[in-house]
Protein backbone atom coordinates (compact mmCIF):
# COMPACT_ATOMS: atom_id res chain seq x y z
CA UNK A 1 0.00 0.00 0.00
CA UNK A 2 1.32 3.54 -0.92
CA UNK A 3 1.52 6.47 1.37
CA UNK A 4 -1.90 8.85 1.68
CA UNK A 5 -1.65 10.27 -2.09
CA UNK A 6 -3.13 13.76 -2.69
CA UNK A 7 -6.96 13.87 -4.29
CA UNK A 8 -6.50 14.20 -7.63
CA UNK A 9 -3.46 11.16 -8.19
CA UNK A 10 -6.23 8.95 -6.68
CA UNK A 11 -8.41 10.09 -8.98
CA UNK A 12 -6.67 9.79 -11.89
CA UNK A 13 -5.35 6.15 -10.82
CA UNK A 14 -10.20 4.91 -10.11
CA UNK A 15 -11.79 7.93 -10.86
CA UNK A 16 -14.64 5.08 -9.73
CA UNK A 17 -12.88 3.42 -7.10
CA UNK A 18 -13.27 0.13 -8.12
CA UNK A 19 -11.36 -2.91 -8.11
CA UNK A 20 -9.27 -4.54 -10.87
CA UNK A 21 -7.31 -7.36 -12.12
CA UNK A 22 -5.45 -7.84 -15.12
CA UNK A 23 -5.70 -10.96 -17.01
CA UNK A 24 -1.75 -12.09 -17.33
CA UNK A 25 -0.73 -15.47 -15.67
CA UNK A 26 1.42 -13.36 -13.43
CA UNK A 27 -1.43 -11.13 -12.54
CA UNK A 28 -2.00 -8.10 -10.83
CA UNK A 29 -4.83 -6.68 -9.02
CA UNK A 30 -5.67 -3.61 -7.43
CA UNK A 31 -7.97 -0.58 -5.76
CA UNK A 32 -8.18 2.52 -3.81
CA UNK A 33 -8.17 1.76 -0.13
CA UNK A 34 -11.89 2.07 1.18
CA UNK A 35 -10.76 5.98 1.99
CA UNK A 36 -9.88 6.62 -1.47
CA UNK A 37 -6.54 7.52 -0.07
CA UNK A 38 -3.62 5.16 -1.07
CA UNK A 39 -3.69 2.60 -3.23
CA UNK A 40 -3.31 -1.02 -2.80
CA UNK A 41 -1.60 -3.43 -5.25
CA UNK A 42 -1.61 -7.14 -5.15
CA UNK A 43 0.27 -9.66 -7.24
CA UNK A 44 2.51 -12.56 -7.80
CA UNK A 45 5.98 -11.06 -8.10
CA UNK A 46 7.78 -14.76 -6.87
CA UNK A 47 6.80 -18.29 -6.91
CA UNK A 48 7.97 -19.72 -3.92
CA UNK A 49 8.15 -18.88 -0.59
CA UNK A 50 9.27 -15.03 0.64
CA UNK A 51 8.70 -12.70 2.70
CA UNK A 52 7.36 -8.74 2.03
CA UNK A 53 10.59 -7.27 2.12
CA UNK A 54 11.94 -9.30 -0.20
CA UNK A 55 8.61 -8.77 -2.66
CA UNK A 56 7.71 -5.29 -2.10
CA UNK A 57 10.29 -3.52 -5.00
CA UNK A 58 8.96 -5.57 -7.08
CA UNK A 59 5.28 -5.16 -6.87
CA UNK A 60 6.49 -1.34 -6.79
CA UNK A 61 7.74 -1.72 -9.95
CA UNK A 62 5.11 -3.81 -11.27
CA UNK A 63 2.48 -0.55 -10.18
CA UNK A 64 4.81 1.79 -11.43
CA UNK A 65 4.62 0.02 -14.79
CA UNK A 66 0.83 0.13 -14.47
CA UNK A 67 0.27 3.92 -13.19
CA UNK A 68 3.59 5.57 -13.64
CA UNK A 69 1.97 8.34 -11.87
CA UNK A 70 3.02 6.89 -8.75
CA UNK A 71 6.94 7.38 -9.21
CA UNK A 72 8.19 8.75 -6.46
CA UNK A 73 5.65 7.94 -3.54
CA UNK A 74 6.40 5.64 -1.21
CA UNK A 75 5.19 1.83 0.09
CA UNK A 76 4.55 2.32 3.59
CA UNK A 77 2.65 -1.33 3.92
CA UNK A 78 3.67 -4.61 2.46
CA UNK A 79 2.21 -8.41 3.32
CA UNK A 80 2.55 -11.81 1.95
CA UNK A 81 0.39 -14.95 1.86
CA UNK A 82 0.11 -18.11 0.19
CA UNK A 83 -2.59 -18.55 -2.91
CA UNK A 84 -4.45 -22.03 -3.62
CA UNK A 85 -4.09 -23.30 -7.03
CA UNK A 86 -6.57 -25.94 -8.04
CA UNK A 87 -4.68 -29.10 -10.59
CA UNK A 88 -7.14 -27.88 -13.13
CA UNK A 89 -7.30 -24.16 -12.40
CA UNK A 90 -10.68 -23.83 -11.86
CA UNK A 91 -12.26 -22.49 -8.38
CA UNK A 92 -14.50 -24.77 -6.66
CA UNK A 93 -16.95 -24.28 -4.30
CA UNK A 94 -19.50 -27.01 -2.22
CA UNK A 95 -20.61 -28.47 0.47
CA UNK A 96 -18.66 -30.90 2.79
CA UNK A 97 -19.79 -32.42 5.69
CA UNK A 98 -22.09 -29.06 6.50
CA UNK A 99 -19.03 -27.38 5.94
CA UNK A 100 -19.39 -24.61 3.21
CA UNK A 101 -16.09 -23.57 1.20
CA UNK A 102 -15.22 -21.90 -1.75
CA UNK A 103 -11.55 -22.04 -2.56
CA UNK A 104 -8.95 -21.78 -5.29
CA UNK A 105 -9.40 -19.02 -7.56
CA UNK A 106 -6.00 -19.45 -8.27
CA UNK A 107 -4.45 -16.22 -7.72
CA UNK A 108 -7.59 -14.37 -9.24
CA UNK A 109 -9.59 -14.69 -5.31
CA UNK A 110 -9.65 -10.68 -5.21
CA UNK A 111 -12.27 -10.67 -7.91
CA UNK A 112 -14.04 -14.50 -8.16
CA UNK A 113 -14.42 -14.63 -4.24
CA UNK A 114 -16.94 -11.94 -4.05
CA UNK A 115 -18.86 -13.39 -6.59
CA UNK A 116 -18.31 -17.09 -4.82
CA UNK A 117 -18.62 -16.09 -1.31
CA UNK A 118 -22.24 -14.76 -2.54
CA UNK A 119 -23.29 -17.67 -4.01
CA UNK A 120 -22.28 -19.54 -0.22
CA UNK A 121 -24.23 -17.64 1.15
CA UNK A 122 -27.53 -17.68 -1.18
CA UNK A 123 -26.92 -21.70 -0.70
CA UNK A 124 -26.05 -21.21 3.51
CA UNK A 125 -29.19 -19.08 3.47
CA UNK A 126 -31.42 -21.44 1.48
CA UNK A 127 -32.28 -19.04 -1.38
CA UNK A 128 -30.10 -20.45 -3.95
CA UNK A 129 -32.26 -22.90 -5.61
CA UNK A 130 -29.77 -23.73 -8.53
CA UNK A 131 -25.62 -25.21 -9.02
CA UNK A 132 -23.40 -22.67 -9.63
CA UNK A 133 -20.93 -23.59 -12.82
CA UNK A 134 -18.08 -24.07 -9.25
CA UNK A 135 -20.03 -26.79 -7.18
CA UNK A 136 -18.63 -29.53 -6.38
CA UNK A 137 -16.43 -31.63 -3.88
CA UNK A 138 -14.40 -33.50 -7.53
CA UNK A 139 -10.71 -32.10 -7.15
CA UNK A 140 -8.63 -33.63 -9.59
CA UNK A 141 -5.48 -35.01 -9.07
CA UNK A 142 -2.15 -35.59 -10.17
CA UNK A 143 0.70 -38.51 -9.23
CA UNK A 144 3.30 -35.82 -9.22
CA UNK A 145 1.44 -34.14 -6.05
CA UNK A 146 1.91 -35.31 -3.04
CA UNK A 147 0.74 -31.70 -0.97
CA UNK A 148 4.83 -30.35 -1.94
CA UNK A 149 4.47 -27.91 -4.39
CA UNK A 150 7.58 -28.91 -5.94
CA UNK A 151 6.40 -26.86 -9.37
CA UNK A 152 5.29 -24.00 -8.25
CA UNK A 153 8.80 -21.81 -9.21
CA UNK A 154 9.02 -23.34 -12.59
CA UNK A 155 5.13 -23.09 -13.90
CA UNK A 156 5.76 -19.32 -12.17
CA UNK A 157 8.92 -19.04 -14.58
CA UNK A 158 6.78 -20.82 -17.16
CA UNK A 159 4.00 -18.33 -16.60
CA UNK A 160 6.76 -15.52 -17.09
CA UNK A 161 7.58 -16.50 -19.99
CA UNK A 162 4.11 -17.19 -22.07
CA UNK A 163 3.16 -13.28 -20.36
CA UNK A 164 6.26 -11.98 -21.91
CA UNK A 165 5.27 -14.06 -25.28
CA UNK A 166 1.75 -12.74 -25.45
CA UNK A 167 2.73 -8.72 -24.89
CA UNK A 168 5.23 -9.02 -27.29
CA UNK A 169 3.78 -10.94 -30.39
CA UNK A 170 0.03 -10.25 -29.59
Amino acid sequence: ATEELPEDVARSLSPKNRAFGDTRRVLSYFRLSPDGKRMIYGGRAKFGLTDAGEIAPTMYQFMLDRFPQLKGFKITHAWTGNVAFTLDEVPHMGNMDGLHYALGCNGSGVIMMTYMGTQVARKIAGVADYDCGFDGNVFPSSPLYNGNPWFVPTIGRYFKVRDWLDRRFM
